[in-house]
Protein backbone atom coordinates (compact mmCIF):
# COMPACT_ATOMS: atom_id res chain seq x y z
CA UNK A 1 0.00 0.00 0.00
CA UNK A 2 1.52 3.37 -1.05
CA UNK A 3 2.40 6.15 1.26
CA UNK A 4 -0.79 8.54 0.84
CA UNK A 5 0.54 11.70 3.44
CA UNK A 6 3.96 11.10 1.22
CA UNK A 7 2.74 10.91 -1.96
CA UNK A 8 0.11 14.35 -1.13
CA UNK A 9 3.09 16.55 0.26
CA UNK A 10 4.82 16.19 -2.87
CA UNK A 11 1.83 16.70 -5.12
CA UNK A 12 1.35 19.91 -2.45
CA UNK A 13 4.48 21.03 -3.31
CA UNK A 14 4.42 21.00 -7.14
CA UNK A 15 1.16 22.69 -6.79
CA UNK A 16 2.85 25.42 -5.00
CA UNK A 17 5.82 26.00 -7.34
CA UNK A 18 3.44 26.31 -10.24
CA UNK A 19 2.57 29.64 -8.35
CA UNK A 20 -0.82 28.13 -7.55
CA UNK A 21 -2.30 28.86 -3.65
CA UNK A 22 -4.03 25.60 -2.56
CA UNK A 23 -6.97 26.21 -0.41
CA UNK A 24 -7.50 25.35 3.78
CA UNK A 25 -6.71 21.43 3.53
CA UNK A 26 -7.11 19.60 6.93
CA UNK A 27 -7.19 16.05 6.02
CA UNK A 28 -6.44 13.90 3.39
CA UNK A 29 -7.95 10.25 3.40
CA UNK A 30 -8.28 7.05 1.99
CA UNK A 31 -11.82 5.69 0.60
CA UNK A 32 -12.24 2.48 0.10
CA UNK A 33 -15.83 2.71 -0.51
CA UNK A 34 -15.57 5.26 -3.76
CA UNK A 35 -16.47 3.00 -6.66
CA UNK A 36 -17.18 5.79 -9.24
CA UNK A 37 -14.59 8.41 -8.64
CA UNK A 38 -10.79 8.37 -8.16
CA UNK A 39 -10.69 11.39 -5.59
CA UNK A 40 -12.82 13.90 -3.93
CA UNK A 41 -12.70 17.31 -2.12
CA UNK A 42 -14.91 18.38 -0.07
CA UNK A 43 -15.78 21.83 1.25
CA UNK A 44 -16.86 22.12 4.94
CA UNK A 45 -17.19 25.18 6.48
CA UNK A 46 -14.25 27.20 4.46
CA UNK A 47 -11.98 23.79 4.91
CA UNK A 48 -11.25 21.24 2.80
CA UNK A 49 -10.88 17.58 3.05
CA UNK A 50 -9.40 15.28 0.20
CA UNK A 51 -10.21 11.72 -0.20
CA UNK A 52 -8.42 8.87 -2.75
CA UNK A 53 -9.27 6.30 -3.57
CA UNK A 54 -7.60 2.76 -2.27
CA UNK A 55 -7.36 1.76 -5.17
CA UNK A 56 -5.36 4.32 -6.62
CA UNK A 57 -3.04 3.56 -3.45
CA UNK A 58 -2.19 -0.35 -4.17
CA UNK A 59 1.60 -1.15 -5.16
CA UNK A 60 0.86 -2.24 -8.34
CA UNK A 61 -0.42 1.38 -9.37
CA UNK A 62 2.33 4.13 -10.61
CA UNK A 63 2.87 6.59 -7.98
CA UNK A 64 2.06 9.55 -11.04
CA UNK A 65 -0.88 8.63 -11.47
CA UNK A 66 -1.64 8.50 -7.51
CA UNK A 67 -0.02 11.93 -7.60
CA UNK A 68 -1.87 13.29 -11.21
CA UNK A 69 -5.53 12.75 -8.54
CA UNK A 70 -4.09 13.64 -5.56
CA UNK A 71 -2.93 17.32 -7.67
CA UNK A 72 -6.14 17.29 -9.39
CA UNK A 73 -7.92 17.51 -6.08
CA UNK A 74 -6.10 19.80 -4.29
CA UNK A 75 -7.05 21.89 -7.65
CA UNK A 76 -10.43 22.02 -6.59
CA UNK A 77 -9.58 23.86 -3.00
CA UNK A 78 -7.85 26.76 -4.65
CA UNK A 79 -9.80 29.67 -5.29
CA UNK A 80 -12.81 29.29 -7.67
CA UNK A 81 -11.59 25.69 -8.16
CA UNK A 82 -14.77 23.94 -7.18
CA UNK A 83 -15.95 22.48 -10.91
CA UNK A 84 -13.92 21.22 -13.83
CA UNK A 85 -14.64 24.95 -15.99
CA UNK A 86 -12.78 28.41 -15.38
CA UNK A 87 -10.32 28.86 -12.64
CA UNK A 88 -9.83 25.41 -12.28
CA UNK A 89 -9.24 24.40 -15.97
CA UNK A 90 -6.60 27.49 -15.80
CA UNK A 91 -4.84 26.07 -13.16
CA UNK A 92 -5.01 22.60 -15.19
CA UNK A 93 -3.58 24.04 -17.86
CA UNK A 94 -0.23 25.49 -15.55
CA UNK A 95 0.17 22.61 -13.83
CA UNK A 96 0.20 20.43 -17.75
CA UNK A 97 2.26 22.77 -18.85
CA UNK A 98 5.02 23.19 -16.16
CA UNK A 99 4.91 19.40 -15.40
CA UNK A 100 5.18 17.23 -18.40
CA UNK A 101 4.59 14.40 -16.41
CA UNK A 102 1.00 15.20 -14.81
CA UNK A 103 -1.83 15.11 -17.42
CA UNK A 104 -4.86 16.63 -15.48
CA UNK A 105 -7.87 16.28 -16.72
CA UNK A 106 -11.66 16.12 -15.84
CA UNK A 107 -11.44 12.05 -15.93
CA UNK A 108 -9.38 9.20 -16.08
CA UNK A 109 -9.90 5.72 -16.89
CA UNK A 110 -8.96 2.87 -14.91
CA UNK A 111 -6.65 1.56 -17.83
CA UNK A 112 -4.92 5.41 -18.31
CA UNK A 113 -4.27 5.35 -14.63
CA UNK A 114 -2.96 1.71 -14.55
CA UNK A 115 -5.62 0.53 -11.83
CA UNK A 116 -7.39 -2.97 -13.07
CA UNK A 117 -10.52 -2.88 -14.02
CA UNK A 118 -13.85 -4.04 -11.86
CA UNK A 119 -14.67 -7.40 -13.39
CA UNK A 120 -19.05 -7.47 -13.68
CA UNK A 121 -18.83 -10.65 -11.58
CA UNK A 122 -17.07 -7.31 -8.83
CA UNK A 123 -20.60 -4.93 -8.72
CA UNK A 124 -24.08 -6.97 -7.73
CA UNK A 125 -25.76 -6.57 -10.71
CA UNK A 126 -25.15 -6.50 -14.09
CA UNK A 127 -27.60 -5.67 -17.15
CA UNK A 128 -26.64 -7.24 -20.27
CA UNK A 129 -27.57 -5.82 -24.03
CA UNK A 130 -29.07 -9.01 -25.48
CA UNK A 131 -27.62 -7.79 -29.04
CA UNK A 132 -24.54 -6.50 -28.46
CA UNK A 133 -23.06 -7.97 -25.37
CA UNK A 134 -22.51 -4.71 -23.55
CA UNK A 135 -22.28 -4.58 -19.52
CA UNK A 136 -23.75 -2.87 -17.08
CA UNK A 137 -22.91 -2.66 -13.91
CA UNK A 138 -24.63 -1.73 -11.26
CA UNK A 139 -24.20 -2.22 -7.30
CA UNK A 140 -27.67 -0.10 -5.63
CA UNK A 141 -30.96 -1.45 -7.24
CA UNK A 142 -32.65 1.08 -9.80
CA UNK A 143 -35.39 1.15 -12.44
CA UNK A 144 -32.97 -0.55 -15.22
CA UNK A 145 -32.49 -3.36 -13.20
CA UNK A 146 -36.42 -3.69 -11.86
CA UNK A 147 -37.76 -3.60 -15.29
CA UNK A 148 -35.16 -4.01 -17.74
CA UNK A 149 -37.83 -4.35 -20.98
CA UNK A 150 -38.33 -0.59 -20.65
CA UNK A 151 -34.91 0.14 -21.55
CA UNK A 152 -32.81 -0.39 -24.33
CA UNK A 153 -28.54 -0.68 -24.50
CA UNK A 154 -27.24 2.66 -25.34
CA UNK A 155 -24.42 1.22 -27.62
CA UNK A 156 -26.91 -0.46 -29.93
CA UNK A 157 -30.24 0.11 -28.66
CA UNK A 158 -31.17 -4.04 -28.10
CA UNK A 159 -32.71 -5.67 -25.48
CA UNK A 160 -31.58 -5.93 -21.63
CA UNK A 161 -31.57 -8.60 -19.11
CA UNK A 162 -30.52 -8.31 -15.65
CA UNK A 163 -27.85 -10.44 -14.07
CA UNK A 164 -28.13 -10.75 -10.16
CA UNK A 165 -24.44 -11.93 -8.67
CA UNK A 166 -25.49 -12.10 -4.65
CA UNK A 167 -27.19 -14.77 -2.99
Amino acid sequence: MKNLDKLYKEALADVRLAGIVPGNIVCVRPNSRSKHYWGWCKRRNGVYIIEISTRLLEDSVPDMSTKNTIVHEILHSAKDGMGHKGAWKQYADIINAKYPQYHISRTNSAESLGVKPDAPEDHRYNVICQSCGHIYNYDRWCKVLQNPSHYHCGACGGALKTKCNVE
